[in-house]
């Protein structure tokens, strides 16, 4: 069987089970780089080796519409993930036999540790100014902020899923996995001052000036138009509203378990890995609060 045949039934899979158009367009994106990478030769003909110097080549592909000149770790990262996965669904489906499956024999590329991605408070604040004259981008910003819903769960959100009496939304998010998000009363009020003046048929609560549903290239376009008048330099993208969330529950005193169902999770790690990352300020902080020599009270010397 040959790459592009393989890749196929993948794809028709995944469509079969219901993901996303974006999930189709990141597996068509990274193993499209793949085949073309190899041209369309059969699957036993690509070894372990080879995967490993398509990887190596990546490191050294110029990154188009950025200043910055190569593909991040993370990318890299993320054409390991989409391989694995790629080969997994194939012994899966015994297309190919277990050891035939060398995605599972590549390492995950080791990441550096970053900076936190949430927009600052600062940032926000005045996100939040500029909005208020516009009832959806009011309602938007504030809800995006209170749920640390994903830009999907946004993009998804249905007026029969909304309970505003409750504070309470079910959205559904990458995977079509479905979940509750919880917001206060100051969001709700201004969801209701945005349904008071939505005109539109459909379900989805937010749409655009003609009625249809905001797509998630319409929700970036709001964000970045409301940063360029809000002057914002820093991070302002949808989802550095939903690392803001995390930090911010974090940084007050959260639990982590806590964190990781309201993030919609599947396992605490991934929320530790993503939010649970401080800079040096914070960790000085967080030490000077819970220092163990503050358990022998007073009288540590004596």
């Amino acid at each position: 069987m040959r790459l592009s045949e393989a890749f196929q039934l993948f794809i028709t899979d995944l469509i079969a089970v219901g993901r996303s158009p974006y999930t189709l367009a990141w597996y068509r994106q990274y193993i499209g780089r793949l085949i073309s990478f190899f041209g369309d030769c059969s699957l036993d003909a690509v070894s372990v080796d080879d995967m490993r110097a398509f990887l190596a080549s990546l490191r050294s592909v110029k990154k188009k519409y950025t200043t910055e000149q190569t593909l991040s770790p993370a990318t890299v990262a993320g054409y390991v993930r989409a391989i694995r996965r790629f080969y997994s669904w194939l012994e899966e489906n015994e297309h190919i036999t277990p050891n035939g499956n060398i995605g599972r024999r590549l390492k995950m590329p080791r990441l550096p540790k970053s900076e936190p991605k949430s927009i600052s408070d600062g940032d926000l604040r005045k996100m939040i100014s500029v909005s208020c004259n516009s009832p959806r981008d009011f309602a938007i910003v504030l809800f995006l902020a209170d749920t640390g819903c994903r830009i999907g769960g946004l993009e998804e959100l249905r007026l029969s899923n909304l309970n505003l009496e409750q504070r309470q939304a079910v959205v559904t998010e990458k995977g079509r996995v479905t979940r509750t998000v919880f917001f206060i009363e100051e969001v709700a009020s201004a969801l209701r001052a945005w349904l008071d003046v939505r005109k539109s048929d459909t379900d989805f609560v937010f749409v655009a000036d003609d009625g249809k549903r905001l797509t998630r290239w319409g929700f970036r376009a709001i964000f970045d138009r409301l940063k360029l008048r809000a002057d914002v330099a820093g991070r302002a993208n949808p989802h550095s509203f939903r690392h803001r969330f995390a930090r911010s529950y974090i940084k007050q005193g959260g639990d982590l378990g806590t964190l990781s169902d309201l993030m919609g999770h599947s396992d605490v790690l991934v929320t530790k890995q993503a939010y649970a990352i401080f800079q040096v300020h914070e960790l000085q902080r967080k030490h000077d609060d819970y220092s163990p020599l503050h358990d022998l009270g007073a009288n540590a010397n004596d």
